[in-house]
């Protein structure tokens, strides 16, 4: 298919015939091919039928050989020298353009691996940089990370098309395809190497955004942990139970709950805790991270929380980590078991 566009036409026909069945395909067997398998407005044969060319191919070359039969015996040895060595120029060709194609291939895949390391060298720094940004920047980070990759892999995806062409036009001709296979392959091989590679890139980036996420909410649990932690020894050690700290620390029924009324409560019960942990709880409650590149937050301001988001803040939550029977006795393992946790 010299011109590309997917179909065998005349001349292309012509070519393969000559190099793969070593035949000059006469014009009226030609004619009876175009006519008998090509519909009418085809540009050519498609090479989904190319079986169908081999054997109508086939059998113009068993005509040929009847023809040659009938010949003369020095005029029939003189036209196959003719024909072989006219065989032989057309492989000669058809190797030369082939081995040329694959070594355009390979310079333009040296221009291919650069871009494929520039895009690993991107997603590394961003796998190193992920867990120091804010949750705000990181979609874009992200992004800006990825753009190297779909770049390189675009350059791929092309290169995987030309390298399906080669491949094609060697399983044309027999004794190239013999000759030049395993280069071809390793060559196809290397592409699909590099997509891998890419792709697990690609991976790397979404997990590195959630392995970010991950250690942003577990710093905000374990300063909310702290928190809580703190405001129960002040309640418990009142002698009222943990369901009556919210409205321990919302002062006269408020709708909202300040920073300075969690420290006023903290410091009637003596319980000692820093300002500015209490100041961070609150100023990450509505996203539930806290970044590393967070900077810190002033405790010169007030900041303010509804009671629903506060008794959610307080709320202690219990993993059940070995299956427990409650039974209606206080003593642990006698009574009828109720159900079980």
């Amino acid at each position: 298919d010299e011109d590309g566009d997917g179909f065998l036409n005349r001349e292309e026909v012509l070519a393969y015939a000559k190099t793969e069945f070593n035949l000059d395909l006469p014009s009226e067997s030609l004619d009876r091919i175009f006519r008998q398998l090509v519909a009418p407005g085809v540009a050519g044969f498609e090479l989904a039928k190319l079986q169908q060319l081999r054997s109508a191919i086939g059998i113009a070359q068993h005509e040929a050989r009847g023809r040659l039969k009938r010949m003369p015996s020095d005029e029939r040895e003189t036209h196959m020298e003719a024909q072989k060595a006219a065989r032989e120029a057309v492989l000669a060709a058809k190797r030369k353009r082939s081995e040329a194609s694959m070594e355009d291939f390979a310079e333009e895949m040296k221009a291919v691996d650069k871009k494929v390391e520039e895009a690993e060298r991107s997603i590394a720094d961003f796998f190193g940089t992920a867990a120091e940004l804010q949750i705000s920047a990181l979609p874009e980070k992200a992004r800006e990370a990825v753009v190297p990759v779909r770049a390189a892999s675009d350059e791929l995806e092309r290169m995987q098309k030309r390298i399906r062409s080669i491949r094609l036009e060697a399983c044309l001709t027999r004794e190239v395809k013999e000759q030049l296979w395993p280069e071809i392959i390793q060559l196809s091989n290397g592409v699909v190497k590099r997509l891998a590679q890419l792709r697990q890139a690609d991976a790397a980036v979404i997990l590195a955004r959630q392995a970010a996420l991950s250690k942003a909410h577990e710093r905000f649990d374990a300063l909310r942990a702290e928190v809580v932690g703190k405001l129960r020894t002040c309640i418990e050690a009142t002698d009222r139970q943990a369901s009556e700290l919210v409205e321990a620390v919302c002062k006269d029924g408020l709708a909202t709950v300040s920073t300075a009324d969690v420290a006023s409560f903290l410091e009637e019960g003596k319980c000692e805790l820093e300002l500015e942990k209490i100041h961070q709880l609150f100023a990450a409650c509505a996203s539930g991270y806290i970044c590393v590149g967070d900077g810190e937050v002033p405790t010169d301001q007030v900041l303010t929380m509804s009671r629903e988001d506060f008794a959610r803040v307080v709320r202690v939550y219990s993993k059940v980590t070995k299956n427990v029977p409650l039974t209606g006795e206080l003593e642990a393992g006698r009574g009828e078991a109720l159900r079980e946790l």
